[in-house]
């Protein structure tokens, strides 16, 4: 994908703003980390900035109470405290506060950051809002996937792809960040053209720890007779860093799509970087199934080995 096509989805999004001809309803999908809810911020804010000029012009006391969000007319449902999913009463709260007229300007927006994460039911209650929406409303949903956001809702909202960013804006941003060159280098294959990612692993001093424990343990088995000593390894990382396997199945997971995608940008082993591509899938749809299994609360050991015994099966058939 050129520079060009990879920015004209949210140049166009700029473009209606400064038109005004932006929709009421804007769903901005795409993989984690790649700016979704940033550029829904831009524009939302855009839409209750009180310039003249440019919007947003980033000073106007609208734009500064944004960035603070301590704006009235900017609405922010999220999952209450403690909660995972956004529920139908948060959402029948929203509405309720949508039957009034804005409460100080001629304008509100509603952001809905990771809306997959409404049930079906919220949606559902949402639905009337989006269909008959008025005037002074401009609606903005972020989701890392479609598939959980109902075919009513998607049908009311325009949907706005973001994709992967390209190598070359990856590199820009990162060295406009005062990172290192070297690290740069390494930095982008790892984050898939996710700059949020890339950011993550400059900031967190035991990523490449948790890397190197993945090369060791999952990366290392080639046959059954592999695997109890993998796990050994395994165990003896996790000791007392009881968290770290869900990080560690993260990690697994993400190494299995940077080979799918651009196997000679992997630092995996060789007899990673040679394997065939239905292999890769199924191992991470396995990966996949483990982390589900976590979130309900299946023990780890029994899920790495699982995976292991995997990975043991596939080296053996793209070795054929």
């Amino acid at each position: 994908m050129t520079k060009e096509t990879e920015r004209s989805r949210e140049d166009a999004l700029r473009a209606d703003l400064a038109s005004g001809h932006l929709p009421h309803a804007v769903l901005l999908c795409g993989p984690k980390g790649i700016g979704k809810k940033t550029l829904a911020h831009e524009i939302a804010m855009g839409v209750l900035c009180t310039s003249d000029g440019e919007r947003p012009c980033g000073h106007c006391k609208n734009c500064r109470r944004y960035q603070s969000r301590s704006l009235p007319d900017l609405l922010l449902p999220a999952p209450k405290t403690g909660e995972k999913t956004i529920k139908t009463e948060t959402v029948r709260a929203l509405v309720d506060t949508l039957a009034s007229a804005p409460l100080e300007g001629r304008r509100r927006a509603v952001v809905i950051e990771n809306a997959e994460r409404m049930t079906p039911a919220a949606q559902n209650v949402l639905l009337k809002t989006i269909e008959e929406v008025d005037d002074s409303t401009w609606f903005f949903l972020t989701a890392d996937t479609l598939s959980a956001i109902l075919p009513t809702i998607l049908s009311r909202c325009r949907i706005c792809r973001l994709a992967p960013w390209s190598d070359e804006r990856m590199r820009s941003a990162l060295l406009g960040a005062m990172i290192p060159e070297e690290e740069v280098s390494r930095l982008v294959p790892l984050s898939g053209g996710s700059i949020g990612k890339a950011l993550r692993i400059h900031t967190d001093p035991t990523f490449y720890e948790d890397l190197d424990v993945v090369k060791k343990t999952f990366f290392a088995v080639r046959r059954p007779s592999d695997i109890p000593s993998a796990m050994k390894l395994l165990r003896e990382a996790l000791k007392d860093k009881k968290e770290r396997d869900s990080r560690l199945l993260d990690i697994l997971e993400e190494q299995a799509e940077l080979l799918l995608r651009s196997p000679e940008a992997s630092d995996a082993p060789e007899i990673w970087r040679s394997a065939d591509e239905s292999s890769l899938k199924r191992i991470m749809e396995t990966v996949i199934r483990a982390k589900a299994f976590r979130a309900s609360n299946v023990l780890f050991t029994g899920c790495a080995e699982n995976i292991m015994s995997v990975i043991a099966e596939e080296i053996a058939l793209w070795q054929l």
